[in-house]
């Protein structure tokens, strides 16, 4: 992956284009991804990022870089319907521990 030079007081959008803009912007996202996972920093074996994870930055940076721009929207869509899902499931959970605690208190 080749990182843009910046000249100070220059224009980063001289130098490239909205589709080049998204570009960085999705493989920065799946970088930090490949990292850890966001929720929880666990490493879910359900999860498409789970191998890339064990392998080291230089190793993680080049197979992303290898991606499609679909590819790459793929795994942020991905990883936001799983962490929207996993934060339902928990709202849901403490939903039902307040009612439960609700209904021990109406029969004591």
């Amino acid at each position: 992956m080749t990182i843009p030079e910046i000249e100070p007081g220059g224009d980063l959008h001289e130098r490239m284009g909205p589709r080049e803009d998204r570009r960085v912007w999705l493989e920065r996202l799946a970088f930090a991804l490949s990292c850890r996972c966001p929720f929880d920093g666990a490493n879910p074996s359900d999860c498409p990022l789970h191998g890339l994870r064990f392998l080291g930055e230089i190793e993680r940076l080049e197979w992303l870089s290898c991606l499609t721009d679909d590819e790459l929207d793929y795994l942020a869509a991905y990883h936001l319907c799983c962490i929207s899902e996993r934060i339902r499931r928990l709202e849901a959970a403490a939903k039902e521990a307040r009612r439960a605690d609700r209904l021990e208190r109406r029969s004591e």
